[in-house]
């Protein structure tokens, strides 16, 4: 029984440990496109950039 949850233990560990890594590395690199096309397109449109606005955007990037 104890070398059963030790080999279910190692797969879970060796397994979905990448995956978390993989969707924390895809998240922040969404959050980052996000800012700079945000950042593009309020420079190319000349409209003032907002604080509430990019506190806005960051949350559904998030989300």
């Amino acid at each position: 029984m104890e070398k059963t949850l030790r080999g279910i233990a190692q797969y879970a560990r060796k397994n979905y440990l990448s995956y978390w890594i993989i969707l924390g590395i895809d998240t922040v690199v969404s959050v980052l496109c996000s800012l700079v096309a945000y950042a593009v397109i309020h420079y190319i449109a000349h409209v003032p950039m907002s604080d509430r606005v990019l506190c806005l955007l960051v949350g559904v990037s998030l989300a």
